[in-house]
Parts: structure tokens; sequence; C-alpha cells
């Protein structure tokens, strides 16, 4: 056990497997929600992944592909079981996502850098995208903003783990 696990937040500790195989270093949001802030203020953006059905979103959207996208891929199944559970979550997450294609078009890219852009140039709306390059953009002072959704995000936790056996 690190020395210094008693300074882990409630969500470093939660992501401790019981055998203490590996520790988090730190934690990346798999996907949040970013909007141009020349486009919407504060208060017209979404605020969960719900608002993102909604009409003034209506094609608005680009993510990034998970068929390419590791972190997409995680987000994806990680809004599953969080919208039905492990029952449910096919059934809802399917309707979930059905909904968001009817709301019209979504521009699916290979990674964060062209959806971030294309939410930056005002040729999107809004974008979902993994924290971490969200932040690398918005020290460009880039015309984006990050939400958190309320009802919250997966998360891809960085980890460290040494061999029991190593010498050194």
């Amino acid at each position: 056990s690190p020395a210094n696990m008693k300074n882990y937040t409630a969500l470093g500790t939660s992501l401790v497997p019981p055998d203490h195989a590996f520790f988090p270093t730190g934690v990346t949001a798999a996907g949040t929600i970013i909007y141009n802030t020349k486009k919407l203020t504060a208060a017209q953006a979404p605020k969960d992944w719900s608002d993102l059905l909604k009409p003034q979103f209506k094609g608005s959207l680009a993510m990034s592909d998970p068929a390419y996208s590791g972190p997409a891929y995680s987000m994806i199944s990680g809004m599953m079981l969080r919208l039905g559970g492990t029952a449910n979550a096919i059934t809802k997450g399917e309707s979930f996502y059905k909904a968001l294609k009817a709301n019209g078009p979504i521009r699916f890219n290979q990674s964060n850098e062209p959806t971030l852009n294309q939410v930056e140039t005002g040729a999107k709306l809004v974008g979902i995208v993994q924290d971490a390059p969200y932040f690398a953009a918005k020290t460009t002072s880039a015309p984006i903003a990050i939400v958190f959704p309320t009802s919250g995000v997966s998360v891809l936790p960085g980890v460290i783990a040494i061999n029991a056996k190593s010498k050194h």
C-alpha cells in the first residue's frame, strides 16, 4: 500500500481493488460536455446528458467514435450502466442513444482533437470529449467551456502496479 493512501479522495479509494493489485495515480473523465462560449452562455449550455436531447441541440453534437477511441467506448458503456444499472443498461442505453441520433446527425471523429476544433470554431455547439484534452485546449484561450454532467461521468484511472516479486 502506498504510504500516502490516506490522502486519496473517496473516488481514489473506491478505485483501489480489494487485493491492492494496483493504485490509481490520477483520474480522467472519459466524457464531459464542452460548448462554444461565443454561441452559448453558461445558462444555455447543457447541464446533463439528457439535455443533449433538447431541440436547441439538434444536429449540434460532435464526439469521438467509440470504434476508434477507447475513452469514447468507456464513456458510452459507463453511461449505459448509469442510465439503467446492470439489469437494464442495454435497453435504457439504447433508448438514449437512439433519441440522441434522432435529434439530428452526430459528427463522429476518430479522436478528441477534431471534436474540440469543431466546437472551438462554432461548427458544432457542443461536443463530448475527455476532460484532459479540454484542459489542454483551454490553455490557448479557446472559446470553450466544460460541463461535468449532473448525473455523473465515467472515469478512466491512471494506475501503477509493481510486481510483488520485483527486486527494485
